[in-house]
């Protein structure tokens, strides 16, 4: 067998066990208050790794790495931000809470529900808030949000200007990747010598 192919055989069998997972949901504080969650991993032989997004589209948008596991027996999900990528937010670094989140899921695939405590944590490990948090396969919500849209154009018993002011398009979109409107800004933590920043 030619040398290239068999790399590409080896890579391709390396990577092809992973996959790549994508949840919606959100965090709950104590106070009550809702802030909305987004998860992104891959998982290959029950090691997870990928990105969080937090207060989509808000204010204090802030994406972090994510490390984490999937027992597939006992059906537990585990996983912890461990750095900030970029935030919108105007608090320092030394001033996030990091995630650290178990909880509970049959599969994950695109209809599971993700569901459980979080404690989270200052840099230096001081305790900082605890809550719930709740998510659902993005796949799932999608689905859901179609039908819906589908049953509300159908019916008789909604008027046409209420029909036109439901646009779940919108509430999908607060959970879109980043974008920048005017006078915004955002703080990347790079800790590396070098940093290149394509921008259109």
């Amino acid at each position: 067998m030619n040398k290239h192919l068999l790399i590409v055989v080896i890579f391709f069998s390396i990577f092809s066990n992973a996959q790549e997972h994508e949840y919606l949901g959100f965090l709950k504080l104590p106070d009550s208050t809702f802030i909305s969650y987004k998860v992104n991993f891959t998982e290959k032989e029950g090691f997870i790794k990928g990105y969080s997004y937090t207060d989509m589209n808000g204010d204090h948008e802030t994406k972090s790495s994510i490390v984490g596991r999937f027992n597939d027996r006992k059906n537990t999900l585990e996983f912890r931000e461990v750095s900030t990528i970029y935030t919108k937010s105007d608090i320092t670094e030394l001033d996030f809470c990091y995630v650290y989140f178990t909880g509970k899921t049959r599969k994950l695939n695109g209809k599971a529900v993700v569901e459980g405590t979080f404690k989270s944590y200052y840099d230096d490990l001081t305790s900082c808030i605890d809550g719930e948090l709740s998510l659902n396969a993005a796949d799932k919500i999608e689905k859901r949000t179609e039908r819906f849209e589908r049953l509300v154009a159908k019916s008789n018993k909604i008027a046409d200007s209420t029909k036109q002011k439901i646009d779940m398009n919108q509430f999908m979109s607060r959970f879109e990747d980043n974008r920048l409107k005017g006078g915004e800004k955002v703080n990347i933590i790079w800790n590396q010598d070098y940093l290149k920043l394509m921008i259109w």
